[in-house]
């Protein structure tokens, strides 16, 4: 049988994964993208402030979607894009 400890480190860690992989909660589309829209590729993009290997992108109906760079690639706020590591805005 698993000891207490065991069990909620285990719980800790799933969590910690789902988060790392999923994003936190509580992004919330500024109001701006709802009311302008995305008419540029560009717009409604934003850093994902707990991961840099992803980003977040909104919609004009304000859902927020958690989306991942290729592999290897860091998100660069500067131009708004996926990038190699060294040129990332993202630490």
């Amino acid at each position: 049988m698993a000891s207490y400890r065991s069990i909620l480190m285990i719980c800790v860690i799933v969590t910690s994964l789902f988060l790392a992989i999923h994003g936190r909660k509580g992004f919330v589309c500024p109001e701006k993208d709802i009311l302008g829209g995305c008419k540029d590729p560009k717009e409604c993009i934003y850093q994902n402030p707990n991961d840099c290997g992803g980003f977040i992108q909104c919609d004009d109906s304000g859902k927020v979607y958690y989306k991942k760079c290729n592999v290897g690639l860091k998100w660069n706020n500067r131009i708004k894009n996926c990038d190699i590591p060294r040129k990332t805005t993202c630490h």
